[in-house]
């Protein structure tokens, strides 16, 4: 009765406008405690950890919470999940110095034995090392780390290790929502209007959404979760999005994770001047594509996470143009679908001219893309897509092909076509794209390139490949590929020490 009366004061308070919202959880999680250098922060005591793993950092036990995932490569249509398993995903503070990691693997009949650990992203060259049913590794700077046990990708471990949080928000401001640690239950929803802020402290687990419409000056943050769990998966309608931008200006983003999404996200429709920082998105169910941007302008995505069961990042047009989109810095496991997507709807709104211009992919590591292209563009409208540039591209196991990805399952892939999802009759084109130091490690025995123009009219023209490495092979010409090219011009291969 008592939680009762809390929600429905909650929401109350909501429909009315207003804006504080320290509430005092069921059984609070701990605010956070400061072990050598590192700040971990116990779960809502109503959640039940890990059954295979456990973390310990710099001697001390850290909670571990057990989050859906999905490795089945096939879509059946009928939003079938019968494929979604089960695996650990942990946080905390990196205050300062390094943090030693030790992580047990507790479930034998998953690992009966524990041979060897491998720390993404490989760039950063962590060692690691094994004894008995442990992994111990150190970790030297805030980021998102994936761990795999003996060479396969079940039961991977995630860690999101944050920088302290800075100038947190003042709970007794009236435009401050604030969500103290532990599980929530708010099922319509936080509406956010301009001016507000919504925390979620370390240790909040909130089964909601998060949304704002004809907005400014909006603000999310805070390291605890927005989770989808209470909601079946979509079906092509009731699409539960943990956040939700609609026509807003002037977003700032920060540290949340978005887990079991029963659709799409994070979701942005025509917003602009937004930057979205340290976001940690896993998906395990059919439509749960990561960051979703779709009309957008002036809008950054930089130092985030995304695992998901469709298209990681993607940017679309379902109205008005879109134009200086940036996703940098950026850790992602595709799981179903593409990787790095513009399309396939460039015209959803059927406006006169539409164009997607300025597009940016900087400085990403793919841990794995296990199912369609990790690089794309599919114009399935009749628009004008220019300027999309893929830059510093780590793709460290690109197996692509399995499920029903069928011959879907090139590297790199530019095509102008009608499609299911088309809303024009009439074809678009594409022009200038760049792909600059792309490095592949491991994956198919040989890689593929599409670039498929629809007609003379209708043509892909200037694109640029420009140190692309294969297996540590530098690729010199598109004999050193398996390239399929029909209606492009203008394809240079350059090999630059």
């Amino acid at each position: 009765m008592k939680k009762m009366l809390w929600l429905i004061l909650i929401l109350l308070l909501l429909a009315a406008g207003t804006a504080c919202f320290a509430l005092r959880a069921r059984q609070s999680a701990q605010s956070g405690k400061t072990v050598s250098e590192v700040t971990l922060y116990d779960a809502p005591s109503t959640l039940s950890p890990s059954k295979t793993a456990k973390l310990f950092v710099n001697g001390a036990e850290s909670f571990v919470y057990s989050v859906f995932v999905n490795p089945g490569r096939e879509n059946k249509g009928n939003y079938d999940v019968s494929s979604v398993s089960r695996a650990p995903m942990a946080y905390f503070d990196l205050v300062a110095g390094a943090a030693r990691i030790d992580i047990e693997l507790t479930d034998q009949s998953s690992f009966p034995e524990l041979t060897s650990a491998t720390v993404s992203p490989l760039g950063k060259g962590i060692e690691v090392q094994i004894e008995g049913r442990h992994a111990r590794f150190s970790i030297a700077e805030p980021g998102q780390y994936i761990v795999q046990f003996n060479g396969t990708a079940r039961e991977a471990f995630h860690l999101f290790v944050n920088a302290p949080e800075e100038a947190l928000p003042d709970k007794t401001n009236p435009n401050v929502l604030w969500i103290e640690p532990g599980e929530w239950t708010i099922p319509d929803g936080i509406q956010l209007k301009s001016g507000q802020t919504l925390y979620l402290s370390p240790g909040a687990v909130v089964h909601t959404t998060v949304s704002a419409q004809f907005g400014s000056n909006i603000k999310i943050r805070g390291r605890g979760m927005i989770d989808g769990g209470i909601w079946e998966s979509w079906k092509g309608q009731d699409a539960h999005i943990p956040i939700d931008f609609r026509y807003c200006s002037d977003v700032y983003v920060e540290g949340v994770i978005l887990n079991n999404s029963n659709a799409w996200c994070f979701n942005a429709f025509e917003t602009e001047h937004a930057l979205v920082e340290n976001v940690k998105i896993i998906s395990a169910r059919p439509n749960g594509d990561g960051f979703t941007l779709q009309s957008c302008r002036d809008f950054t995505v930089q130092n985030s996470f995304a695992r998901t069961w469709d298209d990681s990042l993607v940017v679309k047009n379902y109205g008005q143009n879109t134009e200086g989109i940036t996703f940098r810095h950026m850790i992602l496991w595709t799981d179903l679908a593409q990787s790095m997507e513009v399309g396939y709807e460039t015209n959803k709104g059927q406006q006169e001219n539409s164009k997607i211009s300025d597009v940016l992919f900087q400085d990403i590591t793919v841990v794995n893309a296990f199912h369609k292209p990790v690089m794309s563009i599919h114009n399935a409208d009749d628009a004008l897509v220019e300027h999309i540039v893929w830059e510093t591209i780590v793709v460290e196991n690109a197996d692509l092909g399995n499920g029903d990805a069928k011959d879907n399952k090139q590297l790199i892939d530019l095509t102008i076509a009608g499609s299911g999802w088309s809303s024009t009759k009439t074809r678009g084109r594409i022009q200038d794209v760049q792909f600059k130091d792309i490095t592949v490690l491991q994956g198919l025995e040989h890689q593929e390139i599409r670039l498929m123009g629809f007609d003379e009219t209708h043509a892909i023209d200037g694109v640029t490949l420009q140190n692309l490495t294969v297996y540590g092979t530098p690729v010199t010409s598109l004999e050193d590929l398996q390239a399929t090219i029909q209606f492009a011009r203008n394809v240079e291969v350059r090999w630059e020490e």
